[in-house]
């Protein structure tokens, strides 16, 4: 009896430091965001480099949003610090090219781009290709009922055959948490980045996908040929996907309450610093409805209705619904809405010299890396 107290204590434990590591990291970069709204950038790079360092670079974007402030601020210790430590997390060299914009920092980006072989070569390395192969297979056959359902029902998101496949997906989600991890940076890739390195880098030895493991499952997809037939034939329609596994959870519609063990790891992987708070509010939003919404991803109910998915632009919104979005947003400590726009100002002012007039898309466009960075949806 003694043992198992302890047990449960231990796990107890371990779980409040887990939920105490995810709530000091974020803090530290909303107190960042603060200083980059005042102005402060000497500040906002200091609480990067305490959150960044402290807790291992755990994503990659926020990596980049170190850099960009270093770039303005023209800490050229700290530029060549992220930025080196960014292109070691996957930035392909098109983002890299940004940097090239501030003359001062020429040197600096041209040192990195000369030892960009090398740096990317360790972001590779760390790839996990038969953990890609395993969480894109559940995307792929996700992806492709969907579609095929999408076609041939007219109310498809609540077909009776696609919500037992999700399901029975959603629990071998959960058994390749267990097996093999979750679907983190640190061993599946960047999102987007990573599906054309899938594609195209030999390096990786998965220039020719094949779909992984698929056919002991045939039994899921009965009486769906057509379904089977074209997720054979076009493997690379699964590239279209976020990180792996992501897929799944955007068209995963039936959650209602009745899912709490799916939450729960979510949830555990956000403690965790394995999975940003995306993972959880496109869960939330997948139900389409108002109650669950973060504003956050093309789900969101409100960009649906109002804003027709531009994050950042929220002039059509109640103050009834700004007080109930970021009320859920703050318990995975994503900004505020207000928080946003004042971001978009200020990053703007920082680019131009400048406060812009108002929000606008003509706005968000000028601002496009830096907004990409900071506000986009994706990228939390």
């Amino acid at each position: 009896m003694k043992t198992i107290i302890l047990l449960l204590t231990v796990c107890l434990f371990a779980n409040n430091a887990n939920a105490q590591k995810s709530k000091e990291y974020y803090s530290l970069l909303l107190k960042a965001d603060d200083m980059i709204i005042e102005n402060k950038l000497d500040s906002a790079l200091h609480y990067y480099d305490i959150a960044l360092e402290k807790f291992n670079y755990p994503f990659y974007v926020h990596v980049k949003r170190a850099a960009i402030i270093a770039n303005y601020s023209e800490d050229k210790v700290l530029l060549e610090k992220f930025l080196t430590k960014c292109v070691q997390k996957g930035m392909p060299r098109y983002q890299l090219e940004y940097f090239l914009n501030r003359k001062l920092n020429l040197d600096i980006v041209n040192k990195i781009q000369r030892d960009y072989s090398s740096y990317y070569d360790q972001y590779l390395a760390g790839i996990d290709i038969t953990i890609v192969f395993k969480y894109l297979d559940l995307d792929a056959r996700d992806y492709f009922l969907h579609d095929y359902l999408y076609m041939y029902s007219k109310n498809y998101e609540k077909d009776a055959f696609y919500a037992k496949f999700q399901d029975h997906a959603v629990k071998e989600y959960l058994q390749l948490i267990d097996e093999v991890g979750y679907p983190s940076e640190e061993n599946v890739g960047l999102p987007k980045i990573t599906e054309y390195e899938l594609a195209k880098n030999k390096k990786l030895k998965a220039d020719k996908w094949t779909v992984h493991k698929s056919k002991k499952q045939i039994e899921l997809i009965d009486g769906k040929s057509d379904y089977y037939i074209a997720y054979q034939k076009n493997p690379d329609y699964l590239f279209y996907c976020d990180i792996p596994g992501n897929w799944l959870l955007w068209h995963y519609a039936s959650f209602k309450d009745k899912d709490s063990t799916l939450l729960r790891y979510l949830e555990k992987g956000f403690d965790d610093l394995k999975l940003s708070p995306v993972y959880i509010t496109e869960f939330f939003e997948s139900s389409f409805a108002i109650q669950y919404d973060y504003c956050t991803s093309y789900n969101s109910y409100l960009f649906r209705t109002k804003y027709r998915s531009v994050a950042g632009i929220y002039t059509k919104s109640t103050a009834e619904e700004r007080k109930h979005i970021n009320s859920l947003r703050a318990q995975y400590f994503i900004p505020a809405i207000e928080k946003e726009e004042q971001l978009i100002k200020a990053l703007y002012e920082m680019k131009y010299d400048k406060e812009p007039k108002d929000i606008s898309k003509k706005v968000i466009k000028k601002i496009g890396f830096e907004y990409g960075a900071f506000i986009s949806f994706y990228n939390l």
